[in-house]
């Protein structure tokens, strides 16, 4: 059976690598509470004193000196910590990249890195680096079935239980194309402050796909036409604007058609 033990002693325990990033706003809403009634939940540990559940608790009675309370229990792991914290409050992408990562997962070890070269690259979304990452903006959603097997296709009886990159099954595509996609999004985000929209970005990657889609030249007919070049309210108006503005001028024949091109489907 265990026991609730009051320590002092913070500093004993350790956070595992896969535990959520803590985050200062819950951190200080546990202070107040905290200083108030006291901590009324123990975190959990392991028996290496590794926190399996509780950290932002921890880190608020640190901060106001107030007793921790805990509970040990033994033979804990990285996986118990990410289901503890599921069970509590539902993680962000990040934290589920960090936890396949910490798994040993090659593709969510990449991404880390990729997200650090978006970011040193001025690219702050996580979405956006996600997406060129993958060479996509889609992703599979996963369904657990009555038997337990695990399916993308939805069925009766079936239970959601998120996308691919929350299940572990993402994978890193091709990294020359994740880089150009960068390249080309940093170009497009000089001609105006809303094509820093994912809206847009999911957008240029789409007609970028399409074989005989020029982006130098769609860059030279903004620059001469910036009035058609505006911000739009969803992807499908995007892509008629991109349509419009490339097309301006041209001869029937040189026309590119954008806006009902097979190529421009996502895969």
């Amino acid at each position: 059976m265990m026991r609730v033990e009051t320590t002092t002693n913070y500093n004993q325990f350790k956070f595992l690598l896969a535990n959520r990033a803590i985050r200062e706003c819950k951190v200080k809403k546990l202070v107040s509470e905290i200083g108030m009634n006291g901590l009324k939940v123990p975190i959990i540990v392991n028996e290496n004193l590794e926190v399996i559940d509780g950290q932002h608790r921890l880190t608020a009675c640190k901060q106001i000196h107030e007793p921790i309370k805990y509970l040990v229990a033994p033979g804990a792991t990285v996986e118990d910590a990410a289901a503890a914290n599921q069970a509590g409050s539902n993680w962000s992408t990040r934290d589920w990249i960090d936890y396949h990562a910490e798994l040993g997962n090659k593709h969510y070890k990449k991404l880390q890195k990729w997200i650090s070269v978006c970011k040193s690259e001025g690219v702050n979304s996580l979405d956006l680096a996600q997406f060129f990452a993958q060479n996509t903006t889609t992703q599979k959603n996963y369904y657990l079935m009555p038997d337990g097997t695990v399916t993308t296709i939805k069925k009766q009886g079936s239970i959601g239980i998120g996308t691919d990159l929350k299940n572990g099954y993402w994978e890193f595509g091709d990294e020359d194309k994740a880089y150009e996609m960068l390249g080309l999004y940093q170009e497009f985000s000089k001609t105006a402050p809303w094509a820093e929209k994912k809206s847009f970005a999911a957008v240029l990657m789409r007609v970028n796909r399409i074989k005989d889609f020029d982006a130098k030249w769609l860059l030279s007919q903004i620059e001469k036409y910036p009035q058609m070049w505006y911000n739009c309210i969803n992807r499908d108006a995007f892509i008629t604007m991109i349509e419009d503005i490339y097309n301006f001028r041209k001869a029937r024949k040189n026309r590119l058609p954008i806006k009902n091109n097979p190529q421009l489907a996502e895969k």
